[in-house]
């Protein structure tokens, strides 16, 4: 009970008030506290659920493509964190014109660039051996694979369009509305899966059908009443589209796209490696692990989120005790939920048999475990440097490491598979090892606040 005590009097002790700034996060910390909440339960309740509609391979193989696909909003090149930046000092200076511009600007060039793509990647739909690519780990009909995969390039596509409202979102500070709204496809799609569980034989078609159209209905809708509303003033409109501003975006969106990139490598590649190296079982074991853990994540996640444009806003007005103060509360939370990870890898053999059921624990590997709960924990304290230097804009040495390190992690993942022949808990390893980005934040940031005291 003391222990228990201890992490919630440190939890409580982020909400204390910063000022009007502080406040703005306490509301979006008590929001995201109940909608991650319930977001947290909806997708746990998915992942048994899709194992028992298309079983532990055919899960597998959906979350390898998914990942895969999911490499095409990098495509975006920098715009929507170049305009989260943006959008966010030119609402802090109160030129709500000049914001309105960023947004237009942004939602129809990157409308532009999702268009491109979507006929490129449909074309080259028709030239891709599935069988190679999953190194003959899938399914004999390629052809409703192939058709998975263009549902899901429409769906990602006409996505990163309409979550251009996200990003405004996040650079006014709100990412519990973000949260809402990713809450309410979440939801729509359990109930739907549950309910084709209950009339017809599951397939990977219907699945990823079902995965992708409710969530982009559900913010394309959002698009409509939000900026006919809230976000009227900032609403896209082709008259305020300034081609000047997109110089403004991409001085920022471009170091934030190659960092992009280097972060897909290190930390969107692993089910694609998994499957090429193992099978399709042991993606989904590791997705059930890290999916595991991830509650720590998303729980911190909803006192980071509005971290970011918060700094970006302290440091366009100079408020560097602000930053200070924030570092503090945000070091008391990352021990607090430290503590909480290392009670579930305790007891991680309970709970992940209650979850998923015996057959799929005993084929889940300790140290897989043990090196995720090291990750997830090392990850609570140099994320918090990394969002504070996001914030700020000072991305240069991110930008130097993001060609370095995708390469080294590479290098590290065949070592450890292929020369050591270590598991997939490798991969944990390899990612601990080349978070050089993080590494460095802390020293950056306090390099910058000592400057400035």
């Amino acid at each position: 009970m003391t222990i228990i005590s201890d992490i919630a009097k440190k939890l409580k002790s982020l909400l204390n008030t910063g000022g009007d700034r502080g406040s703005l996060m306490q509301k979006n910390m008590i929001f995201n506290a109940f909608i991650k909440g319930a977001s947290i339960i909806i997708s746990f309740l998915l992942i048994p659920l899709c194992i028992k509609y298309i079983g532990e391979e055919g899960y597998g193989i959906w979350l390898t493509l998914g990942t895969v696909v999911t490499w095409i909003t990098f495509f975006d090149i920098g715009f929507s964190n170049g305009l989260r930046n943006r959008f966010a000092e030119a609402k802090a200076f109160g030129n709500h014109q000049l914001a309105k511009e960023y947004v237009s600007t942004t939602f129809f060039a990157i409308s532009f660039i999702f268009s491109l793509v979507w006929i490129i990647a449909i074309i080259f739909n028709n030239h891709i051996d599935w069988a190679f690519f999953f190194k003959d780990k899938i399914p004999e009909n390629t052809d409703e694979l192939s058709l998975l995969f263009t549902i899901i390039v429409s769906y990602i596509c006409l996505l990163s369009v309409f979550k251009i409202l996200g990003t405004i979102l996040a650079a006014d500070q709100r990412p519990s509305v973000i949260a809402f709204i990713d809450l309410i496809g979440q939801a729509l799609t359990l109930a739907a899966i549950w309910i084709l569980m209950q009339i017809e034989t599951g397939t990977l078609l219907k699945l990823g059908f079902v995965f992708c159209f409710l969530p982009l209905v559900v913010w394309i809708i959002a698009n409509f009443v939000l900026f006919s509303n809230r976000y009227k003033s900032y609403a896209p409109s082709f008259r305020f589209v300034k081609i000047g501003r997109i110089k403004d975006i991409m001085s920022l969106g471009l170091k934030f796209f190659v960092i992009q990139v280097a972060n897909l490598v290190q930390y969107q590649s692993a089910n694609f490696i998994i499957i090429h190296y193992f099978s399709a079982s042991d993606v989904t074991y590791y997705n059930i692990v890290f999916k595991y853990f991830s509650i720590m994540t998303m729980v911190f996640s909803l006192f980071l989120a509005p971290l970011w444009s918060a700094v970006t806003e302290a440091y366009s007005k100079k408020d560097f005790a602000w930053i200070k103060w924030s570092i503090k509360r945000f070091l008391q939370i990352a021990s607090a939920l430290s503590v909480i990870c290392l009670i579930m890898l305790f007891c991680s053999d309970f709970i992940l048999r209650l979850w998923v059921g015996d057959k799929i624990a005993d084929s889940i590997n300790i140290a897989l475990i043990i090196f995720c709960c090291i990750y997830t924990i090392i990850s609570f304290y140099l994320n918090i440097y990394v969002s504070i230097l996001n914030g700020m804009g000072i991305l240069n040495i991110q930008f130097i490491f993001a060609f370095i390190s995708p390469i080294i992690y590479l290098g590290l993942v065949f070592l450890f598979i292929q020369v050591l022949n270590m598991g997939i808990y490798s991969l944990f390893l390899a990612l601990i090892f080349t978070n050089f980005n993080g590494m460095i934040a802390p020293f950056q940031c306090y390099r910058i606040l000592k400057k400035n005291e």
